[in-house]
């Protein structure tokens, strides 16, 4: 249980790190929930820069593997070593038997395979031009397809003859190899192997680890926004997390002043949070000023050290 121990703890703490040094995740209900909504227009705009959809940063995540080789797909690759494991282990538990046209054989075999129905519907729908690219939907194609990709994976699921000593090897199995498709698809659709030729398998592929990543990061995203909006409830919380960011209290009042003689200019209006012009700052120091301005006036009153 040490090593789970551990490796729950370093989840949970790279999960929550940008939550936790946010020095206004925890200020109001209504900022949380402004932010959750900004999130879920992000995740929701099919087309725009990084910064205004998700599509657009997670087709740069794909490209950036132009650069790596194929054989990495193969060896050395800690994925596709798993994926043969769990494949073993499945076979060990739920042994395939002789070819038939039965019932059982194809249970036998959906257990044993990666889910395949959502990769099938996105080979039908790349030829068709679909899902890669339209402004004007009144449903984004990656949001659609991603809700019907979940739909044929769950039922796909329930084909499968479930059993208590093989179902938690089944499903590990079905995680690892979804993982090692997402990078085998990630890597044929950044170097297209055989160009124009195998255009809509790229394509196919393109779409179907779009759509996956768009549930995973959906789900997890809306998990912890919900997580951020209930916390906010919680009263004193803000002051405690801003007590644990900079070692005093938040500042009560607008007449802190800086180093160099400048007023503080703080808004104390509900909502505010005192942030939106830092990106005005001239420099580097004058946004560092007016950081510990807002958030650690005690600060600037000490004396620096040679």
């Amino acid at each position: 249980w040490a090593f789970y121990s551990c490796m729950s703890f370093t989840v949970v703490s790279w999960t929550t790190a940008p939550f936790l040094f946010n020095p206004r995740q925890f200020a109001s209900p209504a900022q949380a929930v402004r932010d959750a909504r900004q999130w879920g227009h992000w995740m929701w705009c099919p087309s725009g820069s990084e910064e205004e959809s998700w599509v657009a940063w997670v087709d740069r995540q794909q490209d950036v593997r132009r650069h790596s080789s194929l054989s990495w797909l193969f060896l050395p690759s800690w994925r596709l070593l798993s994926a043969v494991c769990t494949t073993v282990l499945v076979l060990n538990l739920v042994p395939v038997p002789p070819f038939a046209r039965t019932v059982e054989w194809s249970r036998a075999i959906l257990a044993l395979l990666p889910p395949v129905f959502h990769l099938a519907l996105c080979l039908v729908l790349a030829p068709l031009g679909l899902c890669l690219g339209e402004k004007h939907a009144p449903i984004p194609s990656h949001v659609l397809l991603a809700l019907v990709g979940v739909s044929l994976t769950c039922f796909e699921m329930s084909a499968i003859e479930w059993w208590s000593a093989s179902a938690g090897a089944v499903l590990l199995h079905k995680y690892i190899t979804i993982c090692y498709l997402l990078e085998v698809a990630d890597t044929i659709a950044a170097h297209r192997p055989g160009g124009c030729v195998l255009k809509i398998f790229h394509d196919a592929l393109k779409i179907w680890s779009r759509s996956v990543r768009f549930m995973r990061d959906l789900l997890l995203g809306a998990l912890l926004s919900m997580m951020c909006v209930l916390l906010s409830l919680v009263p004193c919380l803000a002051r405690l997390h801003i007590l644990f960011l900079f070692r005093t209290r938040a500042q009560s009042a607008a007449e802190a002043m800086c180093p160099n003689g400048a007023v503080g200019a703080t808004s104390n209006e509900e909502g505010d949070d005192g942030l939106e012009d830092f990106g005005e700052a001239s420099s580097s120091d004058a946004l560092l000023c007016r950081l510990l301005e807002r958030f650690a006036p005690k600060a600037l009153k000490q004396p620096l050290e040679p």
